[in-house]
This record gives C-alpha cells, sequence and structure tokens, in this order.
C-alpha cells in the first residue's frame, strides 16, 4: 500500500496510523465533553477487541501496533476476541 506521498508502507505502518488516528480523535472528543483539565485526571484504559480467528501473531502485531501510534493506558491494553468483548469491557465498567 502507498500513502499519499507515494511512499510504500506496510499493514504494520498503515494499523499504527489508524490507531494514532483514532487516538487523537478519541482524545479530542473527550476534551470537548469533559474538558482538557479534569480529562487529565481520568485513567484511560484501552480494550481493542480482535477477530476470534486471529493467531497469536496477528494479536501481538496488533499491540506493538497500539505501543507504536502511542495508545498510553493507565493499565496494559486488553486485547479480547470479538465474541466475548463485551464481558470483560462491562465487568470493568459496570455503569
Amino acid at each position: 500500500m502507498s500513502n499519499v506521498e507515494g511512499q510504500q508502507k506496510s499493514s504494520d505502518d498503515l494499523t499504527a496510523d489508524y490507531l494514532t488516528a483514532l487516538a487523537k480523535h478519541l482524545i479530542y472528543t473527550l476534551e470537548q465533553k469533559v474538558g482538557k483539565v479534569i480529562l487529565q485526571t481520568i485513567p484511560i484504559e484501552f480494550c481493542i477487541t480482535v477477530p476470534a480467528i486471529w493467531s497469536e501473531v496477528a494479536k501481538e502485531k496488533t499491540l506493538k501496533a497500539c505501543e507504536k501510534a502511542g495508545l498510553k493506558s493507565d493499565a496494559d491494553i486488553l486485547l479480547v476476541s470479538e465474541p466475548v468483548s463485551w464481558k470483560p469491557c462491562r465487568e470493568r465498567n459496570p455503569t
């Protein structure tokens, strides 16, 4: 795949780019909703869903893309298979 400048990018780089843009949008939206000062006091944790059929290698690449994208979390980034993804997230935040 090529980016807008015509440079070749790997699927790992494209995934990291996507996650970077997603994280920036998330932080921007949260800042608009609760304010920058308050947002800095709120612990943020990421839960990423992945297809159930993914191999451990694919999951590890996803975690590396998260790191490359700069996703910072107060806890480890949680990878959850899609069929069961709702349960751990719900248990962490029952409201």
